[in-house]
């Protein structure tokens, strides 16, 4: 452009973006300086060949994360998990990558607790035999602890009550520690607790250190 010094009034920025008045930022008030104080009349808004923010707005680098194939088959093994993939990989495209990591942390926590908050219990009394079955499925943890105590707080004392685990997918010690306290106390009233000890320590799932031998 052909002009002497003083002639022109330049601010730059990223990708020569204009926004509007109300959001914070230096443009708004340097064309409004050029206008009222130094009597600019003519306005221009240009850019370069290839800027590299209008480049980056047109081809995010967030697409180049997303993997479909490893979506789908995701998808395929658990919605759920599916589910956040996809909300994570459209926040890294559609926002940046640090928002769709956050998001899809938070969903995993959400996912985490839900899934290890969720247990349902069963009565099934069998009035021919007498035999009363608690049946347990999900995971039994601190937080279910009160439901899991209100249960066997209503079993009738001196009978035998079965346990069935086939559902039971995990169980932390603060639930197992509660089953292992009842069943003393149930058998002081001439009851019985059966179940499969082995199965239950499996769903506890926490490798407990070996104990030291001396020569």
């Amino acid at each position: 452009m052909q002009a002497d010094p003083g002639d022109l009034f330049v601010s730059r920025n990223a990708g020569n973006i204009v926004p509007p008045p109300d959001t914070p930022g230096g443009e708004g008030a340097t064309v409004e300086y050029a206008v009222t104080a130094l009597g600019v009349t003519d306005i221009i808004v240009g850019g370069h060949y290839r800027c590299g923010a209008v480049k980056a707005l047109l081809d995010p680098a967030g697409l180049r994360l997303v993997e479909a194939h490893a979506i789908r088959a995701l998808w395929r093994e658990s919605r759920a998990e599916g589910a956040i993939c996809v909300a994570t990989a459209l926040t890294v495209v559609a926002v940046d990558l640090l928002a769709g990591v956050m998001l899809g942390v938070g969903l995993s926590v959400v996912k985490l607790i839900h899934t290890f908050s969720r247990l349902r219990i069963r009565r099934r009394d069998d009035p021919a035999s007498g035999r009363l079955t608690l049946v347990l499925e999900g995971s039994a943890t601190f937080i279910r602890l009160p439901k899991l105590a209100a249960a066997l707080e209503k079993v009738p004392p001196g009978i035998t009550l079965h346990v069935d685990l086939t559902g039971l997918s995990y169980i932390d010690h603060a639930c197992l520690t509660l089953l292992m306290n009842w069943e003393k106390q149930h058998e002081a009233t001439g009851g019985k607790l059966v179940l499969d000890w082995e199965t239950l320590r499996a769903r506890f799932r926490i490798a407990r250190p070996r104990p030291r031998t001396t020569s």
